[in-house]
């Protein structure tokens, strides 16, 4: 029995129109479609015979490189392990002091979460490590932060070359060391990286969705610029209903629900808020283009083509070579590609617009080539760019098997992409002029020397020279090491000791003379220890008895100045021809 047919499809006659429109999906399930585009699932791992061992020691040999290139790439009158940045000193590090664990408190006109952490953990150290524990902690946060987004762009990036280039043009980002490296205060900036591929990521594993809602609610939870993703969370919302997929918006949820009190605060203090002076739509538009598309392919290779073009002609060049090629990828690659492309670039323009708007100040502060204030606000739309060019090429080299090919536009991304790695390596922005830490704690050290019991007064603010305010010496002194040591002479004595007396002093010759002194090794408790007195150094007898255990720490720890054993002759009798009696430890 044959099927009856259309009138319309006899004789080979193409569908109405109107029978066509009754084959297409509608418009909202064909916009689900392009959304679910956006958020693929990861390809499934090929089984590899790999060692057990062996991603552990890359993981052991990758973080501390990923730590000291990020290190070494400020360049400055003071290396980054010596110096610290803005709030992290005048802010975070002094309220830490004066009041443990204020995590929750709102600078300026915000909560920032992560930063306040990094000063709590970092109070617990000695003091002349400050700089170097904030500077390793922000760079284990960027290394951190590569690693993530080499796990998690396994669905849009199939290839492991391709994604090793992008966790590489994380720790490598040409405008980083002008304001966000090595630092506590600018991590949160990291953690956006981070977020927007948390957004688009599909965790298959519990540990993976816990990664996921803590990156979210880390970064909600340290800065409002994390709602510039709102759009892309709510896309995905819509593209999977299913709640085990939302993780990350439970997470950044929670941190937004956090920040609301502080905002709200802020938004009602008139005009001390942050909206109180927005940037008008013109200067804002004009800081996206000279201070990311400018810039997006180096830093220093735009101020060359700015000595060459001009500022403008130079924004015009790179301009048309982005747009070159993400023309090129809307036109001729698959739908994930172009939807990434477009989210991607929406993203980074949004993060700009948003940033530019509520801080005008950026947009009309003169740029030179070692100082950009704005910095921050285009680290992560020049990220992105970076990020949709690796996309746009891994669409490309998927199409075929064709290791020539593949091989060109790998070579070929990575040459653009390594002319700002190159030229912006190491060279000094603003984050290396900052404050020289070594002679600040010793100085503070030593004003705590003159009121041990009491408080000093040091600067505050972002820049270290506003108001003053009151740290308890106290706190300094919990910071010294040799404040726990035994014979400091109570907390933090022999390092405010070393902070005040000069090499060669009197106190300094104590505290040596003191550290020279025997003491009774662990390995003898419990076992006899001969105790040699000799006779000329025994006391006269005088009735007086001593405690076996005093008569021991006498001996073993005497006092500064000449050592007396005051030890009872009952307890151990000697002369110069017999052998010493042994005592028993207690």
């Amino acid at each position: 029995m044959t099927p009856q047919r259309h009138p319309s499809q006899v004789a080979g006659q193409a569908p109405s129109r109107q029978q066509a429109g009754l084959q297409r999906p509608p418009i909202a399930r064909r916009a689900v479609g392009v959304l679910r585009e956006l958020f693929p699932e990861p390809a499934e791992p090929v089984p590899r015979r790999v060692p057990r061992g062996l991603p552990v020691l890359l993981l052991a040999a990758v973080v501390p490189l990923g730590v000291l290139v990020m290190l070494v790439r400020v360049s400055g009158p003071v290396p980054a392990w010596d110096s610290i940045y803005g709030e992290d000193l005048g802010i975070f590090l002094v309220q830490a002091l004066q009041h443990p664990w204020p995590v929750l408190v709102s600078y300026p006109g915000y909560l920032q979460l992560v930063p306040r952490l990094i000063a709590q953990f970092v109070v617990y150290l000695p003091l002349r490590d400050a700089a170097a524990a904030f500077a390793v902690i922000g760079a284990l946060v960027t290394t951190g932060c590569a690693l993530f987004i080499f796990h998690a762009s396994a669905g849009h990036v199939r290839s492991a070359v391709l994604r090793l280039v992008l966790a590489v043009a994380v720790v490598l980002l040409p405008v980083a060391q002008l304001e966000i490296a090595d630092s506590g205060v600018n991590s949160p900036w990291y953690l956006l990286f981070a977020l927007f591929w948390a957004v688009l990521w599909r965790p298959g594993t519990r540990v993976g969705m816990a990664g996921a809602a803590a990156v979210g609610f880390l970064t909600a939870a340290s800065t409002t610029m994390s709602v510039v993703f709102a759009p892309l969370l709510l896309a995905r919302v819509i593209a999977l209903p299913r709640l085990r997929e939302h993780a990350v918006t439970a997470g950044w949820a929670a941190g937004c629900l956090l920040q609301v009190p502080y905002v709200v605060s802020n938004l009602g203090s008139g005009a001390q808020s942050r909206a109180a002076h927005l940037a008008s739509p013109g200067p804002v538009l004009a800081f996206y283009g000279h201070e990311v598309v400018l810039p997006a392919l180096g830093w220093h290779l735009a101020w060359r083509l700015q000595a060459f073009a001009g500022r403008n002609g130079a924004t015009l060049i790179i301009g048309a070579i982005l747009a070159v090629v993400f023309g090129w990828a809307l036109l001729t690659q698959r739908g994930q590609a172009r939807v990434f492309v477009v989210a991607a670039l929406v993203t980074g323009f949004l993060c700009t617009a948003f940033g530019a708007t509520l801080k005008p100040g950026v947009t009309a502060t003169p740029v030179a080539e070692n100082f950009e204030s704005g910095s921050r606000y285009t680290a992560l739309p020049i990220f992105l760019i970076e990020a949709a060019a690796v996309v746009a090429v891994g669409s490309f080299i998927g199409h075929g098997q064709h290791r020539l090919r593949t091989a060109a536009a790998v070579t070929a991304l990575v040459g653009v992409l390594s002319v700002g790695w190159v030229t912006d390596f190491r060279y000094q922005g603003w984050r290396g002029g900052t404050v020289n830490w070594p002679p600040v704690a010793a100085g503070w050290l030593h004003a705590c020397q003159r009121t041990p019991d009491g408080a000093i007064r040091v600067p505050t603010g972002a820049s270290f020279n506003a108001a003053k305010t009151a740290i308890p010496c106290a706190s300094l002194r919990r910071l010294c090491p040799a404040g726990r040591s035994r014979g400091a002479g109570g907390p933090g004595g022999a390092c405010r000791d070393r902070a005040a007396d000069p090499p060669g002093g009197r106190i300094g010759w104590r505290v040596a003379a003191r550290a020279r002194r025997p003491s009774t090794p662990a390995s003898w408790r419990g076992r006899q220890i001969p105790i040699p007195v000799p006779a000329r150094e025994v006391p006269s007898a005088s009735g007086r008895r001593h405690d076996l255990a005093e008569a021991v720490k006498s001996r073993s720890e005497p006092a500064l100045g000449r050592p007396r054993r005051l030890l009872d002759p009952g307890l151990a009798r000697t002369d110069r021809h017999k052998r010493p009696t042994v005592l028993h430890s207690a």
